[in-house]
This record gives C-alpha cells, structure tokens and sequence, in this order.
C-alpha cells in the first residue's frame, strides 16, 4: 500500500506535527470545534461534516484536544479540514482572486469589433480566425462610422485597441519610455519563439541604419546598380518575353523588402502615359553622368519619387499602422488613460483614403507630390519618398521612424528604373484591369496569383 501523508498545513490546523508520520489506517481522531474529514471511500455516514471530492465523514468527538490525542492521527488518504465558519471567506477570496487574474478587456471603457473573446476569454481563438480573414472589413467598417472613437480588436496575437487620427499627433511626440514599438514587433510575431526578442536587446542594427548606412549611400549606390543589374538579367535573361507570377519577383529578390509587384502593376494600369515621361527623366538625370546611376541621378527623379510614394499610399504594407506598446500610464489631453501595457493602433489604410487628409484620396495620381515639389515649389521633405508625411504611416511616424528608409527608397527607385530602361511591362495580353489586393492578418500585398510580362525592349 502506497503510503500517503497529511498536508502538513491541515496538521498545522489540527495543533499537530507535520513531521509526524501516517501509518496504515483507515481512522483518525480529531477533536474541537473545526470539522474533520477523514476516512477512507467506504466511510459514507454523514455526519456534521465537510465534503472533500464527494467523500463526507462524522467529525469526532468535540472534547478538547489533550497532547496525546494530539498525535494521533492515522489514515491512508490525505485530511482535509474546511472549517464550516470560514468556508464563506475562502470562496470569497478565490473569486476576487480568480476576477483579478481575468484580463481586462475594456479599461478604456471602449466599444468592441469583430468578436468578442468573452469575461473569460472563450471565445479568443473565434475572435483571432475572424480577425485573420475579415479584419480588414472591419476596421474599415469602424472608420466609416466612428472615425473618432477608439474600439477594440481582438487581433491574431494581441488584443488591440485602435484609437482615432486626432490621437496621433500626440501619441507621436511621446518618448520611447512612455510607447515601444520593438516590445509592440515581439508581441506582434510572437518574438520570444520567432527570434524577433533580438530587437529588445541589441540595437545596433537600429544604429547602423540611422547613421552609417544613410550616409555611405553615394559610394554604395553604384555597386548596388550594378548588383540590380545582374539579378535582372539572371532573372529574366534568354527570351525576350518572360511571364512570372508578382509574388515570385518579390519574393526571389534578396535585395531590399519592398513592394516591387504594386508598383509595377501601377505603372502597367496608367500606361501609355506615365511609363514614357518616366524614362524621359531617368534618360535626362543620367546624362549628366555618363548613363551610370548615382546619388545625384536619383536626386533629380522626381517624378519616379512621386510615383512610387503614391503607389504606397494606395497600397500601405498594413492597414493597421503606429502600433505600439505604452510602458506606462497615459493620460492624453481629452482625459482618454491609456493603461500600461496596452497594445495600440491606428487604422493606417482608412487614413490614407479619408479626404479630411488627402485630396482626391481615392485616386492613383502620379504627379500628386510632384506637382508639390515643382509646381507649387514646396521644396519640403514631407513630399519625398522618404519624408514622413502626416497621416502617412508607411515609415512609421513620430520618434519610431524606420532608420534605413533612404537605403529601402534608394534600391526601390534604382530596381524601377533599371527595369523601366530595358523592359516593357504589362498584363497578360487578355488583361485590363488591375485585380484587387488581397489581406491577411494586418497585411496587404497584390494578388498571388496574378501574373505580370516583362517583355525586353529593342536595342
């Protein structure tokens, strides 16, 4: 028989010695005012007793204890004492327990999108699923309706809280010991397993890419058109006619993270136009250095800047932008608190069409920068391809910019016009119309399955 002790708190209870130890039995002694439950599964007699996994005993006899009796004690399962005076408090004190540990889903005291995961949370995984393939219609939804009021969005990792446009100038002078937007990248992507927890104690890379990359752009741009060059020609050398899918372009390049496929399917569904005035400015920059490509040639495309920096407005990498952590307590100046830890966000893809922010927002206008750096000669870094515009959260925004976006806008403008001067590119030729983007989880990226020619231009 396995022997089996008394929880040394319930000896303790007892006035007995929790060193003691059980011998085999199927009786034992206890006496005063608290109940004893004691026995074995076929002890049934209920007396004035506690009932411990459905098996209830009499107590014993309720003479004072003596110090013999008080170590004499014998069974082979456990003693449990639940006093009958004190039972009331101890559930009392597990519920609180039990509500502090809940999660607080709403300490803003907001609405709630999409599905909500419940008191206790029943219902996260149906919330996540919902959020992975409708998120997108949801937020847009939101913004339509409420634009100016923050909401709830159970998201696939975290539970988020998406706040309204007129928060974000605010929010974005905060420092980065009040709002985090690496602790946001690893809850995000789940970075204590995916290794992107690398960011929370190394930011060297973060250095680099503020302070020695940006600045050896004009001694590296020449060898990276020459790199460009070769991946072109590896890719699409031999017939003059290649035809791919867009997310095999994107994703057989190891040359910069961007968005290659929407801008040349923006270029595909504005052409004849836009396509000739493109290569008449790079023909024009680059006469000046001899054909070779170079910091100044692509100071002087700006038109090319205009085109892609409103490619990426229509098409942002997420509709969900800013999204940070608060590391502590916020209060902003309409009296919304913010709580520690909270995750939040802001509906980027909805900003960038709303015409409070932007003129004409529904439309694919190549020249909109263009004409405010040249026409209206609004010589301002907002309206370049790397300036952080308001609203605009392609980069990020406030003090959480992306440190490498003049190499990320530097390899994007050198692919499209290094493309531009040796191909044509178009649709399949029973093909019109651009097919729409495609979402999931916060993400937005071309259609996969759409296919996009490269045709080698005469020489």
């Amino acid at each position: 028989m396995v022997e089996k002790r008394t929880p040394a708190p319930v000896l303790r209870y007892l006035g007995l010695n929790p060193g003691m130890q059980q011998d085999d039995g199927i009786r034992a002694r206890a006496f005063g005012a608290r109940t004893a439950v004691v026995g074995d599964k076929d002890s049934r007699t209920r007396g004035d007793c506690s009932t411990v996994y459905g098996t209830a005993l009499p107590t014993a006899p309720t003479s004072p204890l003596t110090a013999e009796s008080r170590h004499t004690i014998f069974t082979t399962f456990p003693v449990y004492v639940i006093g009958s005076d004190i039972s009331p408090t101890l559930a009392i004190l597990s519920l609180c327990a039990l509500l502090l540990l809940l999660p607080k889903r709403n300490a803003v005291g907001a609405v709630r999108c999409g599905i909500d995961p419940g008191l206790f949370g029943f219902k996260t995984i149906p919330g996540k699923l919902h959020f992975l393939i409708n998120g997108h219609k949801v937020v847009k939804a939101r913004y339509e309706k409420a634009k100016n009021e923050p909401y709830y969005l159970q998201a696939k990792n975290v539970d988020r809280l998406v706040l309204p446009p007129k928060q974000l100038p605010e929010l974005r002078m905060k420092s980065s010991s009040t709002l985090s937007g690496s602790v946001a990248s690893v809850k995000n992507t789940l970075g204590e397993y995916s290794g992107v927890d690398i960011i929370l104690k190394d930011r060297q890379s973060h250095d680099i890419c503020k302070t020695r990359l940006a600045k050896s752009l004009p001694t590296l741009i020449p060898h990276l058109a020459e790199c460009l060059k070769r991946h072109v020609q590896e890719k699409f050398g031999g017939p003059r006619r290649s035809e791919i899918k867009t997310f095999l372009f994107r994703n057989g390049s190891s040359v910069a993270k961007c968005d290659y496929p929407i801008i040349f399917e923006h270029f595909i569904a504005t052409a004849p136009n836009i396509v000739p005035e493109l290569r008449r400015e790079i023909e024009k920059a680059q006469s000046k250095t001899g054909g070779e490509w170079s910091i100044e040639v692509l100071k002087d495309l700006k038109l090319m800047d205009s085109f892609i920096k409103e490619s990426s407005r229509c098409n942002p990498h997420g509709y969900l932008g800013f999204n940070h952590v608060l590391l502590t307590d916020v209060t902003l100046s309409d009296g919304l608190r913010l709580p520690k830890g909270q995750f939040i966000s802001f509906p980027e893809e909805s900003m960038l069409r709303d015409a409070e922010f932007f003129d004409d927002p529904d439309t694919f206008d190549s020249y909109r920068y263009w004409r405010k750096r040249i026409i209206l000669r609004e010589e301002n870094s907002l309206y370049e391809l790397t300036g952080i515009e308001d609203y605009n959260l392609n980069w990020g925004y406030g003090k959480g910019t992306c440190p490498g976006r003049w190499y990320a806008a530097a390899v994007v403008e050198l692919m499209l016009g290094i493309i531009l001067t040796d191909y044509d590119v178009k649709f399949p030729d029973h093909q019109k119309e651009r097919p729409p983007n495609e979402h999931l989880d916060t993400m937005i990226q071309p259609c996969r399955a759409q296919k996009v020619v490269f045709e080698q231009l005469a020489a």
